[in-house]
């Protein structure tokens, strides 16, 4: 009897020590082929910014559909020879079959979004065809232009945002009061003299700014004749220099108020300035480059 028993305990452990059914069905067995997919996305610096990047749209403001699924960006890294910027976005966890219908050969849908006024918007749409779901690398231009590698892009629709329409450029500056005409030249060649050590000047930008509050103003100025060289900024140095508001909202005037060493003009020098501002905004809330122009002016005191 107890052999009888011993057997029975024998038979119904069966079907828990070879890891199925004793009808072949293992449906909690079943195995899902889980990946994820990822594009390089290649993007000049006046397009995309970071907190170590002043550009036209924060990189954490992006997203990308492709085929109906979103790709979340990462950091971006570089520059690259070309002064691009590469940003590489992932999708979620998707299944072989879900990846498949990225590379059947069908064009899918690829569009490029930005939060940067608080809702998507739409920046780039343009149809794609991948040859895999890895190493595929899509250059953007600032004009908007897409190619491809490991794959192809067809025709691009630009969206609400162009993506250079966020660069800020400086079109010129110039001596305050005195109007357009006195433009400081970017060359030594023909330099706008100045007849005191506390000269005033206008920056006149390409576009509208929002508003001179949170913006961080600097300048690197160098003395030609010596080479002494020093650098400003409007958070330490404002005994040095002002910067508020001009008459327009593409302009803002600078003052040099200070005269103390070392950080001061001296009579008959040549002054080369190169200038930056950090988180100059347009009304939208984009974040703007200044092109860094350098500019030169002389010191000749009456």
């Amino acid at each position: 009897m107890k052999k009888l028993f011993v057997l029975f305990l024998l038979v119904a452990l069966v079907p828990f020590t070879v890891g199925c059914s004793l009808w072949g069905q293992d449906e909690d067995l079943d195995v899902v082929d889980y990946a994820k997919a990822s594009v390089s996305v290649k993007v000049p610096a006046s397009v995309v910014s970071a907190s170590s990047l002043r550009g036209a749209v924060s990189y954490t403001t992006l997203s990308m559909t492709i085929g109906g699924f979103v790709f979340t960006p990462g950091t971006p890294t570089g520059p690259d020879a070309d002064g691009n910027y590469t940003i590489v976005f992932t999708s979620a966890n998707l299944t072989s079959a879900q990846r498949a219908t990225l590379t059947d050969g069908t064009p899918v849908t690829a569009v490029l979004t930005s939060n940067v006024s608080g809702s998507p918007v739409t920046m780039l749409t343009f149809p794609l065809t991948l040859a895999s779901t890895t190493n595929v690398v899509i250059t953007i231009t600032a004009a908007g232009a897409v190619t491809v590698t490991g794959g192809s892009a067809g025709t691009v629709v630009e969206g609400d945002i162009d993506l250079d329409a966020y660069e800020l450029n400086i079109s010129k500056v110039y001596r305050k009061g005195d109007g357009t005409a006195t433009a400081l030249t970017t060359t030594t060649t023909g330099v706008l003299e100045v007849t005191t050590l506390t000269p005033e000047f206008v920056i006149d930008f390409d576009k509208a700014i929002a508003t001179t509050t949170g913006v961080t103003w600097g300048a690197v100025v160098t003395c030609v004749e010596t080479g002494a060289s020093y650098t400003l900024s409007s958070t330490t140095d404002s005994a040095i220099f002002t910067v508020v508001a001009g008459a327009a909202t593409d302009l803002v005037d600078v003052k040099v108020v200070g005269t103390t060493a070392p950080k001061n003009l001296e009579d008959n020098k040549t002054y080369k300035v190169k200038l930056t501002a950090t988180n100059l905004k347009m009304a939208n809330g984009g974040m703007l480059t200044v092109t860094n122009n350098e500019y030169f002016f002389k010191v000749n005191l009456p």
